[in-house]
């Protein structure tokens, strides 16, 4: 069970924008082709656990102040700007 939980927090920590469920399932299927294990939690509780992990890793404070480089935007995506005010008005 330790093996397995390891396993899902590197993979988690190298896979940041992958979903928590797919990891924990590569992980499952990679450690327990044919093996049942008693002790193993539900991979729903396993995946936010990975989920937790991950969100310590996300910085505390995002800044949303930038601008689109809308040169790499594909054609027809793009429809306008959108400006949102501090005083929410």
């Amino acid at each position: 069970m330790a093996k397995i939980v390891s396993e899902m927090h590197q993979d988690a920590k190298r896979n940041l924008f992958k979903p928590a469920l797919a990891t924990v399932n590569e992980v499952l299927l990679h450690e327990l082709p044919n093996v049942p294990c008693p002790g193993l939690l539900k991979p729903q509780h396993l995946a936010r656990t990975a989920n937790r992990l991950r969100q310590k890793l996300r910085p505390a404070e995002v800044d949303l102040d930038f601008m689109s480089d809308v040169d790499h935007v594909t054609d027809g995506f793009f429809r306008g700007e959108v400006e949102v005010s501090k005083d929410n008005t």
